[in-house]
């Protein structure tokens, strides 16, 4: 014989309903809080601070540079929006998981390139791709803009 007390079936709660799981879109929400973006958005515009002054020394000429906008994008949005030709750099940065793209437009890269050959740092538009020479000139000042990519996110996390 048992010392338990028998359980009185009608003093059990009700079963309780199963809840139907419910489909949730994160293509159109932000992962930050409002208080996260605003801390974001002083890093980010520190590091172009920085960028802007060690860009501006390696071309020797000014080189204002402005945060548009923070966003979180698909994949397919982002390339959405490159409608011409573009410079795509693939990069790790260690601890992280993931890959990163920056992306140059042919315009600016071919602009940055002439500066570099001792032009005005001017061209017209044009539809080409980059020359081997072109792209090889360019990654210098790719190196410079993850160079300082890494040096904003020390203080977080050393990359």
């Amino acid at each position: 014989m048992s010392d338990a007390p028998n359980p009185d079936p009608s003093a059990a709660p009700p079963p309780l309903e199963e809840a139907a799981a419910q489909p949730y879109d994160f293509r159109g929400s932000t992962l930050l809080s409002p208080r996260q973006m605003r801390k974001l958005r002083a890093h980010e515009t520190q590091f172009l601070n920085g960028m802007e002054a060690r860009v501006a020394l390696f071309l020797r000429v000014e080189f204002p540079l402005k945060l548009a906008g923070i966003q979180v994008l698909s994949y397919q949005k982002l390339t959405e929006g490159w409608t011409g030709p573009t410079h795509l750099t693939l990069f790790k940065t260690e601890p992280l998981r993931g890959v990163s793209i920056l992306e140059i437009p042919i315009h600016l890269g071919l602009t940055i390139v002439d500066r570099l050959l001792g032009g005005p740092g001017r061209v017209e538009e044009s539809g080409r791709e980059l020359s081997e020479i072109e792209k090889a000139l360019l990654e210098q000042i790719v190196q410079i803009i993850l160079e300082e990519w890494c040096n904003n996110w020390d203080v977080i996390k050393p990359l």
